[in-house]
């Protein structure tokens, strides 16, 4: 299953609705899914997109917060700090 986004991006919230929305494409109730992979294709350069007058201040505020999670991570481990769609398989406990 593929999707095509409207805009490049590359805010990890719109990369997960696409997936999400994907999913729901293929889903049967009634088997036990275990794991699946998303591939990213045509991937370009952050300076090489044009960016659209519509975006606005949103965009840039979802990227500052993008910044933060990035900072967390980097300094106190992979995954300190991520979205709750993303679960906690296997943090129970700890």
């Amino acid at each position: 299953v593929g999707m095509a986004l409207l805009n490049p991006t590359d805010l990890t919230p719109r990369l997960i609705q696409a997936a999400l929305l994907c999913l729901g494409r293929i889903y049967e109730p009634g088997y036990a899914y275990h794991k699946c992979g998303v591939m990213l294709l045509s991937l370009l350069p952050k300076d090489a997109c044009q960016q659209s007058l519509l975006t606005g201040q949103s965009a840039w505020a979802k990227r500052q917060v993008m910044a933060v999670v990035d900072k967390v991570n980097r300094q106190y481990g992979n995954n300190a700090l991520q979205f709750a769609r993303q679960g906690l398989a296997g943090k129970q406990g700890k």
